[in-house]
């Protein structure tokens, strides 16, 4: 299976402080809905010519939906999979298709219409909250958005709208009664799933500026563990991903950490720009080319790209080259 993520904006409602993105934008404290810039928004085109790319190798995808904040450019994920089920997974297409959706979401946006299109669609939803203080997570005039996100979230479960959780891990969170409070909060919401991303330091002074700090990562495993011990009824991904290492655990001692190890990601900024994953956005050696300058992808001078690492690649990547 490839695994396509695209960034279809780079608008955000939010300023989380964080936030890669936002540590650079010097316009930050600004933000109208109605005013959006429409060039930081992917066009359809560019979506398009990604997705059928990687058909061309590999009958089974999962496109996810990134920004920014991706429903803010709602009508180009509409486009995006009214294309895939007409052109590639229809009944009546000889060679059948796989094709999975996911949104990976601030939880700060909803309407009637996105909840009908996700469900009609089986969209996979992820929900970013760090915990129940959600104290970097704010909206751009610096007010807290923690009863917006809870309140959607009531809205989803309501709607029979199924939903995961990221939550970002810093060292003002890494506390196992603040963790503990989250997921008996998220099981209470029939929540299925949580997955808890280590924070990655880039640009580590403008960090320090807003006051976010790296945990220490051999705290971070310890508190994963003893979420583990305790068998609660709900999938925690980093203890899905650690036993299925230990499984597949092979004399290179080299994991298959995500799709960056086995060469089965590509990603793809509003801009058509393509890199080695999300996080190292910007990073010059990083860059392998622009997807729209690309004449022919089925070349053998473009191939995606593959890198080897224990645990999270980009996570060492920033760590050996601050």
């Amino acid at each position: 299976m490839k695994y396509l993520i695209l960034k279809v904006t780079k608008n955000c409602n939010l300023r989380c402080k964080y936030c890669y993105a936002n540590l650079s934008n010097e316009d930050s404290e600004s933000f109208e809905i109605d005013n959006l810039d429409n060039t930081d928004n992917m066009n359809f085109e560019t979506a398009k010519k990604a997705i059928d790319y990687l058909l061309t190798i590999d009958k089974d995808l999962k496109i996810q939906f990134t920004g920014g904040e991706p429903l803010l450019n709602f009508e180009l994920i509409k486009k995006v999979v009214n294309y895939c089920n007409s052109e590639y997974n229809s009944t009546n297409k000889n060679c059948k298709y796989n094709i999975n959706f996911a949104i990976q979401t601030n939880g700060t946006i909803i309407n009637s219409e996105i909840i009908k299109f996700i469900k009609t669609n089986k969209i996979g939803l992820g929900i970013s909250l760090d915990d129940l203080n959600n104290e970097f997570r704010i909206y751009a005039n610096n007010k807290p958005c923690k009863i917006d996100i809870l309140k959607n979230m009531a809205i989803f479960k309501a709607n029979n709208v199924h939903f995961g959780v990221t939550s970002v891990i810093t060292s003002n969170n890494l506390d196992e009664a603040i963790i503990e409070e989250l997921i008996i909060y998220l099981i209470s919401m029939g929540v299925h799933s949580i997955s808890f991303d280590f924070l990655k330091l880039k640009n580590k002074d403008k960090f320090k500026d807003n006051d976010v700090f790296e945990p220490d990562y051999n705290d971070f495993i310890k508190l994963i563990d003893k979420l583990g011990s305790k068998n609660y009824p709900i999938s925690i991904k980093n203890l899905n991903r650690k036993k299925k290492a230990k499984l597949n655990n092979s004399a290179n001692s080299f994991e298959n950490y995500c799709y960056l190890n086995s060469g089965d990601l590509l990603y793809i900024n509003e801009c058509g720009d393509i890199y080695s994953c999300p996080t190292l956005e910007g990073i010059k050696n990083m860059y392998i080319g622009n997807i729209n300058n690309i004449k022919d992808l089925n070349s053998k001078n473009f191939k995606l790209p593959k890198f080897k690492s224990k645990g999270c690649f980009a996570r060492n990547y920033l760590k050996n080259n601050d």
